[in-house]
């Protein structure tokens, strides 16, 4: 069996705007269409995972930037292809350019692999959340609202965590639902 070729070009990161990850895509592959340099730039990727969140009461699910502030691209890269980037709305500039004037470097595969694949499912609840021991979570409901707390133990069957809390300097384990706590 014949292995793939890798796809053309490398990976870039683009430092945007904070908030505005979307519109820069957007007005990065318009201006990709309208100057007709879909044969240097192949792809332009927002990495979003998704999550819950409480909203009016209610879980809804949303999608989270994985890497807010950053956009990737995988392109064959020159002057041209820098400066168009560059001039792009909502895009700063690349990540990483250590002098001015000189082309950035590219990612390596492993880290652009690492970086853009789906991340690990841990303790994954049915509809897309997961929480793993170790990680802080604010408490969003009761009398420890809005205290930080480690996750101890994860109960995805129950969708409970036990999490210790640092009331008036005594580390006081708890447990709570997924409902009740959030990432901070």
């Amino acid at each position: 069996m014949q292995e793939n070729p890798p796809p053309p070009g490398r990976w870039f990161v683009l430092n945007t705007l904070s908030g505005h990850e979307q519109k820069a895509k957007r007005a990065l592959e318009t201006r990709i269409t309208r100057l007709g340099l879909s044969e240097r730039i192949f792809e332009v990727r927002l990495p979003l995972d998704e999550g819950l969140e409480m909203r009016d009461g209610r879980k809804q699910k949303v999608a989270k930037k994985r890497y807010p502030g950053y956009l990737f691209v995988r392109c064959l890269l020159d002057e041209e292809i820098w400066t168009a980037i560059r001039h792009t709305p909502g895009i700063s500039g690349f990540a990483g350019v250590s002098e001015p004037g000189r082309l950035p470097a590219a990612m390596s595969d492993r880290d652009a692999e690492s970086m853009l694949s789906a991340p690990p499912t841990q303790e994954k609840h049915p509809h897309g959340l997961s929480y793993h021991p170790g990680e802080q979570v604010r408490v969003t409901v009761g009398p420890f609202t809005d205290f930080l707390g480690t996750i101890s133990e994860v109960f995805p069957e129950k969708l409970r965590l036990r999490l210790v809390l640092n009331i008036f300097g005594r580390e006081t384990p708890t447990e709570l639902g997924f409902d009740e706590v959030r990432r901070p």
